[in-house]
């Protein structure tokens, strides 16, 4: 029994289990956004020197390296934690609050990327609405359903998910006839254009910028002690969701970038690089359609801040209930909804005053630091974790070895092609939690 899992580590069940398979895998496509590309196209494209594709592409690769070892992890230690508890227990506590801690800086963060840009999508549709008053909405909006609990989340985020699936590919056609019957931008289909880039620092700096299109996938395993069977259905959601996910994201870098009639132009213009596919969608489709895709980019940031904001309460549930962030206010659970309500609350906060005086290409790097460090660690985790287990794993170098390995080298490599600002205030961030696990061992002691 999945509750099992929990007494075996020493915690009893204090979340509601009811996520199926199902649910599970809208909840990670809502985190990963089927419309991602919408925030970060015109970026990654200004970045890169060209090109989209590619990006998404190698950040593709470098997730499902990393979500292997998030299924193998899960399939040990499937707790709410996430990466925070898989790599305390796989390697090292202190460790383990490292990686959590540099997580920490993707979650609370990501939310407010999606505010961002969905408040400024709003406000090209509706002038009269002001930005703040835009991103207060949002923000408001997913706390809300998330002190209502777990299953209220599940099921708008499952029929939500499917119709923006049929936005998007409803969108691939609008795009793909207005490029062949009406000759805009390259005037076919077939085009090498797409991956033209400026060389290969560029490329990945852009692939950096790319991963954040992907992290729903370890947001899964925050639902770990939600998921009625989350050793099985867990593995079988990530997998799908970065496979599902990456494709939707592939194609459309691939299709868009063959509609710009004149790329070059276009990205000098920051209204342009932050609504590009707005743009695009405007010129292909005319303006009914480009409504509609708008509109549905802002219903799908919706969901995503609810599931996003979901996950990383859970995270900071896991921290809080093990004492190395404050227990009292981070472990609490609401009695009637049975959620961590207080977590909730703290994230809308910061997502609200961050998203107020931020620009989204700054946020959107320093959740990658997070993320992209965070992944580092737990490839070396599951690594080290073979070694301190090799009399029961055996001979499974494949899983515990070499992918986790070539995870670590890819990841590593897009890690570096971030900005030089974006390091140095991850870095500052990085030397906070240093200097608070410091404080903690201290307290111990």
């Amino acid at each position: 029994m999945p509750s099992s899992h929990l007494e075996k580590f020493g915690y009893k069940q204090e979340l509601k289990r009811s996520l199926g398979l199902w649910q599970l895998i809208a909840f990670g496509l809502n985190y990963m956004i089927p419309l991602s590309p919408v925030i970060f196209f015109g970026f990654i494209l200004a970045k890169s020197g060209g090109t989209v594709v590619l990006p998404f592409l190698l950040a593709g690769i470098a997730m499902l390296l990393t979500a292997t070892s998030y299924i193998t992890m899960v399939r040990h230690f499937p707790l709410a934690g996430s990466l925070y508890n898989f790599v305390r227990l796989a390697w090292n506590p202190h460790i383990g609050f490292i990686a959590g801690w540099v997580l920490l800086l993707d979650y609370l963060l990501i939310t407010t990327v999606t505010s961002m840009s969905a408040a400024v999508y709003l406000n090209q549709l509706v002038p009269a609405l002001p930005y703040d008053l835009n991103l207060f909405i949002f923000i408001a909006l997913s706390g809300i359903v998330n002190l209502l609990g777990v299953n209220i989340m599940a099921s708008i985020g499952l029929i939500i998910l499917i119709a923006i699936e049929i936005l998007v590919l409803s969108s691939f056609g609008v795009w793909s006839y207005a490029i062949h019957f009406k000759h805009i931008g390259t005037g076919t289909l077939l085009s090498l254009a797409p991956f033209h880039f400026t060389d290969i620092s560029s490329l990945i700096g852009a692939t950096s910028l790319a991963v954040a299109s992907y992290l729903g996938f370890d947001a899964i395993t925050t639902l770990a002690e939600e998921a009625k069977d989350p050793v099985k259905d867990i593995p079988k959601a990530i997998l799908i969701c970065v496979i599902f996910g990456g494709t939707i994201m592939v194609l459309t870098g691939y299709l868009a970038m063959l509609a710009i009639p004149n790329w070059h132009t276009e990205i000098q213009n920051q209204a342009w690089l932050e609504t590009a596919l707005f743009q695009i969608s405007k010129m292909t489709g005319g303006k009914d359609f480009a409504l509609l895709y708008s509109l549905g980019f802002i219903v799908s940031m919706l969901t995503f801040n609810i599931v996003a904001t979901a996950a990383t309460s859970r995270l900071l549930f896991g921290m809080g209930r093990d004492r190395v962030l404050n227990k009292k206010l981070f472990s609490a659970v609401n009695r009637k909804w049975k959620t961590p309500h207080w977590n909730v609350i703290l994230i809308m906060l910061i997502s609200f005053i961050v998203g107020s005086l931020a620009r989204i290409n700054q946020i959107a790097s320093l959740v990658n630091f997070g993320a992209l460090l965070g992944f580092a660690i737990l490839n070396l985790s599951l690594i080290r974790f073979y070694f301190s287990h090799k009399q029961s794993l055996c001979r499974q170098y494949c899983r515990y070895l070499i992918l986790p390995g070539l995870g670590f080298i890819i990841v590593m490599w897009v890690f570096w092609g971030l900005d030089r600002f974006t390091h140095m205030m991850g870095s500052i961030w990085l030397i906070i939690g240093l200097i608070y696990l410091g404080w903690l061992r201290r307290q111990v002691k």
